[in-house]
């Protein structure tokens, strides 16, 4: 390659098109002074070591040391500093000479001219401008004197003379060479150093600053002296960095603040006109650059220029739509709009890095695109444009270096690209980003309700808010109003659920810290809502019942269609199979208890029905009527000391749920084996029975069947045969609603069972037994003639206990069932008074 021309101090970077490095190369590199690239490996003797930063398998970039003296070098590139079996990878020459600037610009302002050890033993300067070549010595003829100030031994700064002028007619620019001699003394001296400098028109801009990344209109004025503004094919234009100024050519502006002029003035008056700012003129508040006009896109024709830092960059204000949320690795999308309307314009790629600062109340941004500008910075994951003013932004996929810990507070820093070498990626955008601890959602307690709502559900996590400000949850996309949200602490969240149509729906948590989603985290499910939720066994209750699609999904007839939609009282879960009894189709399920009648639809969401409790169903589902004493056969003998009983399949009499609480005999009424005062203890399906207690072991029990549900005779013990019991001679006084008979008549097995005689309402029941068995409660009072004898039956009321309500599409056994029970945490109470 053609060796560059640089000072001391600057970058080089180097290029191949073999791509002779691979990702992870630790790339070592060594200065030789005018020699070549040593072929046996890396040695470093009297050279200079530089640390390279590899671009990518083709680019790498390097500082030439500023502690080196003008003269041709050969710059070498290896893949580590081993100094054997390491061939050159790549190798480029470099040529170090002094360093003028601006190299152009008006006939004022103040030049910077550098050299290694220049200036070290000179006590006076003397420099001038000339058209012509520089000569050994200092000379005061045809020249214009520039008074220079020595700074250092490396460094002089000269004011450029007015004396210079211009060209008297178009291009007016004339280019001056800018010679620096040891004396201000005419044929004395030594030239130090030597460089060029273009004076050129001055130009006006106006506004003098504007928002970076560019995109607005300046108005470009020149002196009448110098109409340069021309109707020309084209005329071009560009922004170059003030401590550089104008250079000569056109090539010599980086093509992203490139531009042309539109002239504003009549054909005459070539000396107005307007431009539009380019992306590449950007970068952080102050940062400044001149204008520059040029008469064609190639040769030195520069034909115009702004006063050193003519136009400022101001970069525009900016906000996030998040301030605050999780760090790297968090997954989190920010989305930055700036007020600048041409932030990121069409075809722009824009880039952003993650740089810790200070304090989170001002965002600090390095000038140009770079991670590592200041330490524990970090690239985005990505950054996509959006449109002219809003861009995205992932953070960093590793949370190794944005975190809580390390910041919190970081600037996010937006580039006009990613480029880390002239042209380098300008700022366009900043904001303050602030890592917290992310609200995590892990489950939902219950998992799933009834569509109305209205029941409490707990949301556990982690880093939960502990205040509603800022904090909003939804279910289903419906947000929870703040009212029915009891903020638990930093792990609990305790909510009422909001009314959904059935199915998963997500939970969503919105604080000032972030958010979460726990997606399906709970489920509506088509339950009801049942009130009351409790009533004796001695009635009717009239049930309100909540739930869905009751109008569109069920068909409720009476109770003798079973094909059709009931409400059931169900004693655990509803199983609706077909199974065999008695030789008769029946439901798989002894335990469904009762039918809820006269169901009026309210509306979809909304019925009533009416559930007597005082009669129980049979298994196929049809009404029971109170019985008497029944006789049921066993699956063989039981022996002594057993509490359980079973019975065929078949059975001529198999256990219901209505047969808790029966008294239990032998055959006959007596109790031998069978100990007195023995019920039915549980039903544990429609064959098995549990008995209140064992048989007695005393003996050898040879017993076949059994007499369930006997009738209570005056004597205090169950009577056998199949027909109620004798009646039991009674007290009582005139709408009182006690019976009483000899002590020990009574026990509290009798509590529940139906009661018969004169002047005793239909369907009065036992509710309570005094201690001494001598008084029963009735559930009604008697009528105005006290009876003096009452009977109690077996009856086929629902026993106390707790069960629950299901809503069956179809009753039929066998028939295709939708079933839905109570939701709102309890069960259906059923008492004995």
């Amino acid at each position: 390659m053609t060796p560059s021309t640089t000072p001391p101090g600057s970058t080089v970077t180097i290029t191949d098109a073999d791509n002779p490095l691979t990702a992870g190369t630790a790339v070592g590199m060594i200065v030789v002074g005018s020699a070549q690239c040593p072929s046996g490996g890396y040695v470093l003797g009297s050279n200079t070591a530089v640390t390279p930063t590899r671009i990518d398998d083709g680019k790498v970039t390097f500082p030439i040391p500023g502690t080196l003296v003008r003269g041709t070098y050969s710059l070498c590139v290896y893949a580590t500093n081993a100094s054997s079996t390491n061939p050159v990878l790549m190798e480029a020459d470099v040529v170090l000479n002094s360093a003028a600037s601006p190299t152009a610009g008006p006939a004022s302002g103040t030049m910077t001219l550098s050299a290694p050890n220049a200036f070290g033993n000179a006590t006076t300067l003397g420099t001038y401008f000339s058209t012509s070549a520089c000569g050994g010595t200092y000379s005061t003829t045809n020249v214009t004197p520039a008074s220079t100030t020595k700074r250092d031994a490396d460094t002089a700064t000269l004011t450029v003379p007015s004396g210079a002028s211009l060209n008297s007619s178009a291009p007016f620019a004339r280019a001056f060479n800018v010679c620096t001699y040891s004396s201000a003394t005419a044929g004395s001296g030594t030239l130090l150093t030597s460089g060029t400098y273009t004076v050129a028109p001055t130009i006006t801009l106006t506004p003098t600053s504007g928002a970076a990344g560019g995109g607005n209109t300046l108005n470009v004025t020149v002196p009448t002296a110098n109409p340069i503004i021309t109707l020309a094919t084209m005329q071009y234009a560009g922004f170059a960095p003030s401590t550089t100024g104008c250079p000569t050519s056109y090539t010599g502006i980086d093509a992203t603040r490139q531009t042309t002029i539109t002239r504003t003035t009549s054909t005459t008056a070539n000396t107005a006109g307007t431009t539009t700012v380019p992306q590449g003129v950007g970068g952080p508040n102050g940062t400044q650059f001149a204008f520059c006009l040029y008469s064609s896109n190639s040769g030195d024709n520069l034909i115009g220029s702004s006063t050193v830092s003519a136009y400022t960059v101001q970069l525009a204000s900016s906000t996030l739509n998040q301030t605050t949320g999780g760090g790297g690795g968090s997954g989190t999308v920010l989305t930055l709009s700036s007020n600048n309307a041409n932030a990121f314009p069409v075809g722009s790629s824009p880039k952003a890095v993650f740089v810790p600062q200070a304090t989170t109340t001002a965002a600090t941004c390095p000038a140009t695109y770079s991670t590592v500008a200041v330490a524990n910075s970090s690239a985005a994951a990505d950054t996509r444009r959006l449109t002219n003013t809003k861009a995205s932004v992932s953070l960093p996929a590793s949370g190794a270096a944005v975190t809580k810990a390390l910041g919190p507070a970081y600037s996010v820093c937006v580039y006009s690209s990613d480029a880390i070498t002239d042209p380098y990626g300008k700022l366009v955008a900043n904001a303050t980003y602030t890592v917290v601890d992310v609200p995590k959602l892990t489950n939902v307690t219950p998992v799933s309700g009834p569509p109305g709502g209205g029941n409490t559900i707990t949301i556990t996590g982690t880093a939960l808010p502990e205040t509603l400000t800022g904090t909003t949850i939804s279910i289903g996309g419906v947000n929870v109003p703040n009212a029915d949200i009891n903020l638990i602490g930093a792990t609990s969240i305790a909510v009422k659920a909001p009314p959904h149509a059935m199915g998963a729906v997500n939970v969503v948590l919105t604080s000032t810290n972030g958010t979460d989603t726990l997606v399906g985290g709970y489920t509506y499910v088509n339950s009801l809502n049942v009130g009351p939720n409790t009533a004796p066994n001695t009635g009717s209750v009239s049930l309100d019942i909540f739930g869905t699609n009751f109008k569109t999904d069920y068909d409720f007839a009476s109770p003798t269609e079973l094909t059709k939609s009931h409400v059931y009282l169900v004693s655990g879960s509803y199983n609706g199979g077909a199974t065999t009894v008695n030789s008769a189709t029946a439901r798989n399920n002894p335990n469904v208890l009762a039918d809820c009648a006269s169901v009026l639809v309210i509306d979809d969401t909304e019925l009533v029905c009416t559930m007597d409790l005082t009669q129980t169903l049979t298994v196929a589902g049809t009404q029971a009527a109170a019985s008497a004493a029944r006789t049921v056969t066993l699956s063989g003998t039981i022996a002594a000391g057993t509490s359980v009983i079973t019975a065929p399949t078949n059975a001529a009499a198999p256990f219901t749920k209505a047969d808790v609480g029966k008294r239990v005999a032998e055959p006959g009424g007596t109790f031998v084996e069978i100990q007195d005062g023995t019920t039915i203890l549980e039903v544990v399906n429609g064959t098995t029975a549990v008995l209140s207690k064992p048989t007695n072991t005393g003996t050898t029990p040879a017993i076949t069947t059994v007499l369930i549900g006997s009738a209570h005779g005056a004597s205090g013990t169950a009577v056998g045969g199949t027909a109620p019991g004798g009646a039991i001679t009674v007290t009582a006084e005139s709408k009182g609603t006690t019976l009483t008979a000899a002590t020990g008549t009574f026990t509290t097995a009798d509590i529940g069972r139906l009661v018969t005689g004169t002047n005793i309402s239909a369907n009065t029941y036992v509710v309570g037994v005094n201690g001494t068995g001598s008084m029963i409660t009735l559930s009604k009072q008697v009528g105005s003639t006290a009876p003096t004898a009452a009977t109690l039956t077996s009856s086929s009321a629902v026993p106390p206990g707790a069960y629950n309500i299901v809503l069956v599409s179809n009753a039929a056994p066998g028939g295709t069932t939708n079933n839905t029970s109570v939701s709102s945490g309890s069960t259906f109470t059923v008492a004995p008074f």
